[in-house]
């Protein structure tokens, strides 16, 4: 039986059309794989995974590639051209013969095919191996009433570099087209909001080629949102420490009520901050309605943020090309706390507190309860509850 790991290698010398023409043919057709409409959507890795469970497809597949390369035996070992590999690996494979042979000759003709290209190749092999796993920082807009397109503007490895030249990178447009399987599990829509910003992590080995039949789109390459989801390739940007600034329906209710985020791009579960009256307060949890709560601490304050550096909290925020909200790194903020007692609270506090000299046998008690109260918080707070009111 064919191994995974021999059906990826084979999987990898097989040229994409050569790939997709095979998959596509009758003998194959009552197989399938969960979340791909055809075989020759599935990619190679997980093609590979599934397809060599079953004995039966690995042999017709075999017999479909040495078909496909004019049957080609041991007797060609030493003669066969470089693109004929496939073939005659192929057909090592269906009878459980010795590789090595014939992979020796195929490294002897790809070493100066190799030299050739290294010089054209020189600003590739900076990047680095397409197996790099990197995180993409930016904006998904859904483009002619269905299609999702991921717009990277940033990538992220502990610090956030812009990407110089989107269009180099993700031609011709920039952009990456997010799709999904009829029968996937994820879905688009399920998982991305329109003009939401994302983290995304992948390789240039995970793009796929996005044509339509045979010709290329202008967005040249895809990636598929289920894997992504199921591989846990998509991020919270809280993960990264960054934050979306959101807006409220209504003024900020601190009673631990719900308040309705006025932001429908923001993915839900995602931590947010509240900007009100040039303040930013939280983090906060983005519920699935849309809504957040917010609850004062027991000494009556709330978490704040204020910019660092002398900045103005515009000068703080996160830039994209896309009018896609307002997001801020913590590392720009500086925190404080900030009161948020009404009068009434105050001095229902207050009388809990003179309430506790009935318990003098039991000073624990008293401690207790003063700890609790709106007096215990710093001796910034205390001062300014204080003066407001005595």
């Amino acid at each position: 039986m064919l191994s995974a790991e021999n059906l990826l290698e084979l999987l990898q010398v097989l040229p994409d059309d050569k790939r997709k023409k095979l998959l596509l043919n009758s003998k194959l057709k009552k197989y399938s794989i969960d979340g791909y409409r055809t075989l020759k959507n599935v990619p190679i890795k997980v093609l590979s995974t599934y397809a060599a469970k079953s004995s039966l497809f690995c042999q017709i597949f075999l017999d479909l590639i040495i078909d496909e390369y004019n049957n080609l035996t041991t007797k060609d070992s030493q003669t066969f051209a470089v693109d004929e590999y496939p073939g005659i690996l192929a057909y090592y494979f269906k009878y459980g013969m010795d590789i090595a042979p014939i992979k020796i000759r195929y490294e002897a003709l790809t070493v100066p095919i190799k030299i050739e290209k290294e010089s054209s190749q020189q600003e590739v092999e900076k990047v680095g191996n397409d197996m790099t796993m990197k995180k993409y920082l930016g904006y998904v807009l859904k483009q002619n009433y269905y299609y999702y397109n991921f717009y990277p503007v940033y990538v992220f490895d502990n610090k956030i570099e812009k990407i110089t030249s989107p269009v180099v990178d993700f031609p011709q447009k920039g952009n990456i087209n997010l799709f999904s399987q009829p029968h996937a599990q994820h879905k688009c829509a399920d998982v991305f909001q329109e003009n939401q910003v994302a983290l995304i992590e992948f390789s240039q080995n995970d793009l796929l080629e996005n044509r339509r039949g045979e010709q290329l789109n202008q967005t040249e390459k895809k990636l598929d949102v289920d894997e992504l989801y199921n591989r846990n390739r998509i991020h919270f940007l809280r993960d990264i420490d960054l934050f979306p600034v959101v807006h409220l329906a209504a003024k900020l209710d601190f009673s631990g009520a719900s308040n309705l985020v006025l932001e429908d791009n923001i993915q839900n579960s995602e931590d947010v901050l509240v900007e009100e009256d040039s303040t930013l307060y939280g983090p906060y949890k983005l519920d699935s309605n849309h809504q957040i709560k917010v609850s004062k601490s027991q000494n009556g304050t709330i978490q704040c943020w204020h910019p660092r550096f002398n900045k103005s909290l515009d000068e703080c925020f996160l830039t994209f090309e896309s009018d896609v909200g307002k997001y801020v790194f913590r590392s720009q903020l500086q925190i404080f706390h900030k009161d948020v007692l009404s009068d009434e609270e105050l001095l229902q506090g207050f009388a809990r507190v003179l309430k506790d000299k009935k318990d003098i046998d039991s000073p624990e008690k008293v401690v207790n309860n003063y700890l609790c109260s709106v007096f215990s918080d710093s001796i910034q707070v205390l001062e300014k509850n204080a003066r407001r009111k005595f």
